[in-house]
């Protein structure tokens, strides 16, 4: 795990920023909705005062070895020529996914991509690292698989204001309730020193508030941190008789796309960050 760090520079107290954690893309399989996450890239790429994270797995990079995911209706049609499956699978996967982000994102509005369990199987077994060139093409932050990001907002002639990014793809086995994933990662940010924890893995998007009482300044009051699920752009259901992986498994059908987070800077009356998130 490692700790990155960005200054953001802004102008007046109260200025809103917006934080778009996108995860779980799977690009390469069958059921990504390559459409969806194209719109959402253009509709938050080079908008002003907006920050996009990747917390991994963006890429699905399931290859034949794996006797576990691996059926041929399961590959997108992008991997094959005609009726022959293409040998360069995950490097159609990486030139498709910056090729986009390249087009609709503005370079300075990327914090970093994280690695996710799909592209470090690839690691484990074919000793190449997916996202790692990702970011390198990107230009950006290779974050790994666990990472802490120091957000500074950085006001001219003031010192700064840190907001405590805490990114973990996921860990266990996906779950068929949305309380088993809620109670997971909450229980698991609880140890964890930051304003915002991120999770990806269990392909549902929700975020939970919890309230920390602080005594700062002298007074009672309420410091809030946002434990959040970064969502999915894959389907669980196959469009044909043959099930996906998910499907079998049981797991229940998800709302695709991303969650948004309104990040409010300081003001006088109010000396912590305002954190309010939509899905």
């Amino acid at each position: 795990m490692r700790v990155y760090s960005r200054t953001i520079p802004y102008t007046k107290p109260g200025e809103v920023f917006t934080l778009v954690p996108i995860s779980d893309v799977h690009y390469g399989a069958a059921a990504c909705e390559k459409e969806r996450f194209i719109d959402t890239l253009r509709r938050h790429g080079k908008a002003k005062n907006t920050l996009m994270i990747f917390p991994g797995d963006m890429l699905d990079c399931i290859v034949a070895k794996d006797h576990k995911r691996f059926r041929p209706s399961s590959i997108d049609p992008d991997m094959l020529a005609g009726n022959v499956a293409q040998e360069d699978w995950i490097d159609r996967q990486v030139n498709w996914f910056c090729t986009h982000v390249n087009t609709y994102v503005n370079p300075d509005n990327l914090l970093g991509v994280g690695s996710g369990n799909h592209e470090d199987a690839i690691l484990k077994y074919h000793s190449t690292d997916p996202t790692k060139r990702i970011a390198q093409r990107l230009g950006v932050e290779h974050l790994g698989y666990t990472w802490f990001y120091h957000l500074n907002f950085k006001m001219e002639g003031r010192g700064y204001q840190k907001l405590v990014l805490f990114g973990h793809h996921g860990f266990g086995g996906g779950t068929r309730t949305e309380g088993g994933s809620m109670t997971r990662y909450c229980r698991h940010a609880e140890r964890i020193h930051a304003d915002i924890c991120l999770y990806g893995h269990d392909h549902d998007c929700w975020i939970k508030p919890i309230v920390e009482v602080d005594s700062g300044g002298g007074r009672v009051s309420e410091v809030q941190k946002l434990v959040v699920d970064c969502g999915t752009f894959l389907k669980t259901f196959s469009e044909s008789d043959v099930p996906s992986y998910s499907e079998q498994a049981g797991y229940p059908p998800r709302n695709l796309g991303c969650p948004v987070i309104k990040i409010t800077t300081p003001t006088g009356d109010n000396p912590h960050f305002g954190l309010e998130g939509t899905v």
